[in-house]
């Protein structure tokens, strides 16, 4: 698994999620009510990170402790994670419009909570005890998730 610095982590998860229109998109037929449901879940999971993370007068030591108690949350949806997981990577780029749903659905979601994280981005880019309570949290996400070697 790759491990990202606070920075370059909210910087994947801007591009990750960047570049769609406001509209409200139809979803696909190829994205099922669960595969929907269970990314809707981790956005929640993730919102609440970033709104926990972002509250003012947040330390770096309390934000440790702060990404280990919400992490628990995101923990609890890894059987549904992994199924989705897998269904988006067979769908892989076989289908644009999934994925163009998912960026488009959930992108400004995604953008609103990560500009929270930017005061602690700045504070604590270099606390090495909040660097591994953010990239275990985020290890949690199936759209974080590498493939291990």
């Amino acid at each position: 698994m790759t491990r990202l610095t606070l920075p370059a982590f909210v910087l994947s998860l801007l591009v990750m999620f960047g570049g769609c229109g406001d509209k409200e998109p139809v979803r696909p037929a190829s994205v099922t009510p669960e595969m929907a449901d269970t990314f809707e879940a981790y956005i929640v999971a993730f919102e609440k990170l970033a709104t926990d993370l972002g509250a003012p007068g947040m330390s770096c030591l309390k934000a440790v402790s702060v990404a280990k108690e919400d992490g628990a949350a995101v923990t609890a949806l890894s059987a549904r994670g992994a199924t989705l997981r897998e269904a988006m990577k067979a769908m892989g780029s076989k289908d644009p419009a999934a994925r163009d749903w998912f960026a488009a659905t959930y992108e400004g979601r995604m953008r609103s909570a990560v500009m929270k994280l930017g005061t602690l981005v700045a504070l604590c880019k270099d606390d090495p005890a909040l660097k591994l309570a953010m990239n275990a949290v985020m290890s949690q996400f199936p759209m974080m998730k590498k493939k291990q070697p």
